[in-house]
């Protein structure tokens, strides 16, 4: 709820942090409808039935398309994504959770911590969102019930975003 407190306008963070919350658990059950109505279920292993097991790993797509990895954008970012969260991960259990680290020094981390934070998870949220046009160009897909369900996912995973960002940034 929106409050006016000394004369600034301030936004209580719980109606978004429920709004995120929901966009989060909607994100979850298109993609679960994704996978196992359009897909044919899920599997890790490349043992899958051959009317359904291409079709789960797009890696196998790519391949099969002379796609290499790391030729996609979606890959770079992903990439790059699951690199910084290492490094901020390292920094992070060295600065703050190991217990030698002087407080001076946790402050002065603490500001440049959170800003990556908030980076890496806007990186997340591109490369699903790159990883799920991936998914659509290389399905070829238009006008279908599989079509909507795709858009649909991509717009509750750029609204999931801005909620969590919202949050984030709200006292």
């Amino acid at each position: 709820m929106a409050v006016i407190d000394g004369g600034k306008f301030r936004i209580s963070t719980t109606p978004v942090t429920i709004v995120a919350h929901l966009l989060g658990l909607l994100v979850l059950i298109l993609t679960l409808i994704w996978l196992l109505h359009f897909e044919g279920g899920v599997s890790m292993t490349k043992t899958a039935s051959a009317s359904y097991g291409d079709r789960i790993r797009i890696g196998w797509r790519r391949r099969e398309a002379k796609f290499l990895d790391m030729e996609s954008i979606h890959s770079w970012i992903g990439m790059a994504t699951v690199c910084l969260f290492g490094l901020q991960w390292l920094v992070g259990f060295v600065s703050f959770w190991f217990p030698g680290a002087p407080m001076t020094i946790r402050a002065r981390i603490m500001p440049w911590h959170v800003f990556s934070g908030i980076v890496i998870f806007v990186m997340a949220i591109i490369s699903t969102e790159t990883g799920i046009m991936e998914e659509f160009c290389f399905a070829g897909l238009s006008r279908e019930r599989k079509a909507y369900l795709i858009n649909f996912t991509g717009v509750a995973v750029l609204l999931f975003g801005i909620t969590v960002g919202l949050t984030a940034i709200l006292p």
